[in-house]
């Protein structure tokens, strides 16, 4: 099994820590604190999900 390029797990990675935050934002929003609308997390997550997998990575760098 040959292990993904560099590119490739860091889109993973964000992929996974944006599921995780929506997640989060969404067990508070469902709580009763409703500061943050998980439906704008997850709006953010598809858009960083579209991204150019190479851009995403130089950006963030």
């Amino acid at each position: 099994m040959e292990t993904p390029n560099e590119e490739e797990r860091f889109m993973t990675n964000i992929k996974d820590l944006t599921d995780l935050i929506h997640e989060l934002i969404t067990t508070c929003y469902e709580s009763g604190i409703k500061d943050i609308n998980p439906m704008l997390v997850g709006l953010a997550s598809s858009y960083i999900s579209s991204l150019d997998k190479k851009e995403l990575i130089e950006t963030f760098i």
